[in-house]
């Protein structure tokens, strides 16, 4: 009986983990997409990488929140590259797609993909004289 109270509590405890990390990941992916659509920020030089940037901000921000996400879990793409080679945030009035996959062990049998999907369109940029 105590063996089947033990399994029920970490199987709780596992659920619980998989939605908070389900949670967090969600939110990364939807927190950073307003920064991602407003586009480079005034003054960015030539070699300034947007996708880079924002691709640090979700790290940052899940980090923050106690889920580690890879660099090779996130990508940014506009919707004009369904393959998503090179991250990219895309032109001004383009609709982007930021996903985040990320892998996670439930128990010590399943290696589940958690995801989260966030669609948006670029404001329009101001342009450069």
């Amino acid at each position: 009986m105590s063996l089947v109270v033990f399994f029920i509590v970490v199987l709780g405890a596992e659920l619980l983990r998989l939605s908070y990390t389900a949670l967090t990941v969600q939110y990364a992916a939807t927190r950073v997409m307003r920064s991602a659509i407003v586009g480079p920020p005034v003054g960015a030089g030539v070699g300034y990488n947007h996708a880079a940037a924002i691709e640090g901000r979700i790290i940052e921000l899940s980090s923050n929140l106690g889920v580690s996400i890879g660099p090779e879990h996130v990508r940014i793409c506009p919707d004009s590259d369904p393959q998503c080679e090179i991250d990219n945030t895309g032109e001004s009035n383009q609709i982007i797609i930021i996903q985040i996959a990320r892998p996670m062990r439930i128990l010590i049998y399943e290696v589940y993909t958690i995801e989260g999907l966030v669609v948006g369109r670029n404001e329009p940029y101001p342009e450069v004289a």
